[in-house]
């Protein structure tokens, strides 16, 4: 009998963007310190419940994350920032990315 998704084991794997599944996956879990390019925001999701924060799936253009108990209260965060992705994965392979970094400020200034 498969384990409840609450119940599976999260794996130590560290994931760039482009690696993350499109589907949930039937036996482990992927904890948001697993993603290479994960925003603080993301790190921090479920720190008010007390909770780990896991990856569900992409949809579209967006990465779902989700952090609570597997009933009741929980928070979710669909991360789309594909320039400050591009940003992050260029800065850890020592890679310029000028044009990213241009949108990617404009995106955050247009969010303050």
């Amino acid at each position: 009998m498969p384990l409840a998704p609450h119940e599976r084991p999260f794996v130590d794997r560290r994931y760039h963007t482009e690696e993350l599944p499109d589907t949930p996956q039937r036996d482990y879990r992927i904890p948001a310190s697993g993603w290479v390019e994960a925003p603080d925001e993301l790190l921090t999701l479920g720190d008010e419940l007390g909770e780990p924060v896991e990856y569900k799936r992409r949809i579209g253009r967006y990465l779902l994350w989700r952090a609570g108990p597997p009933v009741g209260e929980a928070r979710y965060l669909a991360a789309a920032d594909l320039n400050g992705a591009v940003v992050r994965m260029g800065q850890a392979r020592g890679i310029a990315t000028p044009a990213n970094d241009a949108v990617a400020s404009l995106v955050r200034a247009r969010e303050a």
